[in-house]
């Protein structure tokens, strides 16, 4: 099967995960949700949002952050996101339970 080419130009979007200990959702969450709101001011066309998996795995629970832009925005203007997004979320590094993995995406033609 022949892969799909990315529409010409279109940004990507962002998907972040990470564990964080149970004890920790709350502060986690919130941290997230604040960073998140500073960014979509400074970023003009991003939208955000923290989603957690249902379940906790050992004493762990997985949140995930999604990053997009509107379709109008440039990949160019977009270049500088991901290390925005993580400068922000370097308020996170003393309630995680291991790394952040970040996977990049980007629409289909």
């Amino acid at each position: 099967m022949k892969a799909e080419p990315a529409a010409a130009g279109a940004p990507p979007a962002w998907f972040i995960y990470y564990r964080v200990p149970e004890p920790e959702l709350a502060t986690a969450s919130a941290l997230v949700r604040g960073f998140q709101q500073r960014l979509r001011g400074d970023w003009p066309g991003l939208s955000t949002e923290v989603m957690r998996r249902p379940e906790a795995n050992d004493g762990c629970v997985t949140l995930m952050e999604v990053y997009r832009l509107l379709p109008q925005v440039s990949a160019a203007d977009a270049a500088g996101l991901p290390q925005a997004i993580e400068a922000a979320a370097s308020v996170l590094a003393p309630h995680l339970a291991g790394p952040r993995h970040t996977e990049r995406f980007v629409p289909c033609a």
